[in-house]
């Protein structure tokens, strides 16, 4: 680690498989000779060896500069299950992410990043924060600055596409949960219409008051994903599905949707329909001199793309002070991503370029897509 610099440790799993074999070259220490070794067993045989791991570094990237006095080190750490595991094996789910974080902290980071499924396991983190009580360590989910990310990608999709959000019915999958909440708040200011679509809404639940202490919009609750999808003008999917959810012919032709989830939410084939816009919502971008190692320019597309909560991660490591509010389902507000979206756009952080899946779109797509959106 550079004399100084923050260290930033990332927990994070595969997003199923199929990915991880893609990605040996990522995930794996000793990348060669594992992707040897997964082409020779089963996909069952691979999540019975892969869950037996402990936590454990397996990239370990050096001197990030951000701006011309600030840089941060970067550790990315295991855990070693895959998303439907930390969904279903609560108790082993929660054991292991918290022997991550304990080697972290053994590690000597300042900030811990819980990404993906392993904030879920842990109630955003408050569970872990619990049970190592008050201390200097940071931990996050980082779930404010990429509900932040994924309302600027909307709010910029609209706008190269001429859709007025202000007329717009909006539906969000996923209203209940940490970033499909506070993104309906924010859009509940603005559009004509937020239709909120999650099995654990209902007019007794606390975001339901939330939304409604402040809203401007039409409120609607939905259960059905196919009944909110079909006439919504802008879809955000924000659930901890891990797999697919979405029917991509059931979405209303000239739509813009923002798909956060990962593993995502909307299939491959939502690239394929030219009268819709899909995009991922919760991504950064760096902009930095450094040039990335193998493992992580693969990571980022080759284009310093970095995830929302990583980019949360590396602000909260270089402010002044000590920042907690990000801990817990619920509690993410309007004024704290606003907050993080200054604070990371003074480090040269922003929002990503947009793309799906591995496709960066181009200004040709842009033009064939505005012609079929209109």
């Amino acid at each position: 680690m550079h004399k100084n610099n923050k260290l930033i440790a990332f927990i994070l799993h595969p997003l199923n498989v199929s990915e991880f074999q893609r990605k040996a070259y990522f995930y794996a220490p000793f990348d060669s000779i594992i992707r040897f070794f997964l082409k020779k067993i089963s996909p069952f045989e691979i999540k019975s060896f892969f869950s037996k791991l402990p936590p454990h570094v397996f990239l370990h990237e050096k001197g990030i500069d951000l701006t011309a006095k600030n840089a941060v080190d970067l550790i990315f750490v295991m855990c070693p299950l895959f998303p439907d595991e930390l969904m279903t094996k609560k108790e082993e789910s929660f054991n292991k992410v918290l022997a991550a974080v304990k080697l972290c902290k053994r590690k000597g980071a300042d900030v811990i990043v819980l990404g993906g499924f392993t904030s879920i396991a842990t109630d955003q983190g408050k569970q872990i924060q619990d049970i190592l009580g008050n201390s200097s360590l940071i931990i996050t989910s980082g779930n404010t600055l990429t509900a932040a990310f994924c309302c600027e990608k909307i709010k910029a999709a609209a706008k190269i596409f001429g859709t007025k959000i202000e007329d717009s019915r909006i539906a969000v999958l996923g209203a209940a949960g940490d970033i499909g909440s506070a993104c309906s708040i924010f859009f509940s200011k603005i559009a004509k219409e937020v239709v909120l679509v999650s099995r654990n809404i209902s007019v007794e639940s606390k975001i339901f008051d939330k939304i409604l202490s402040n809203k401007k919009s039409l409120i609607k609750i939905e259960k059905n994903i196919d009944s909110a999808i079909k006439e919504a003008d802008i879809v955000l999917a924000a659930t901890s599905s891990y797999v697919p959810i979405i029917q991509v012919e059931k979405l209303k032709s000239g739509s813009l949707v923002c798909d956060v989830s990962l593993p995502h939410n909307i299939p491959l084939a939502g690239l394929n329909r030219d009268d819709i816009f899909v995009f991922n919502g919760g991504m950064g971008k760096i902009k930095t001199g450094k040039k990335f190692s193998r493992k992580l320019d693969a990571f980022s597309f080759s284009k310093n793309i970095i995830p929302g909560c990583l980019a949360e991660g590396i602000v909260l490591a270089l402010l002044s002070e000590k920042k907690d509010f990000m801990l817990g389902r619920g509690n993410i507000s309007e004024e704290n991503m606003l907050y993080m979206l200054q604070k990371a756009s003074d480090l040269n952080i922003m929002p990503s370029d947009f793309f799906f899946y591995d496709h960066f779109y181009s200004e040709v797509d842009f033009g064939r897509k505005a012609l079929q959106t209109r």
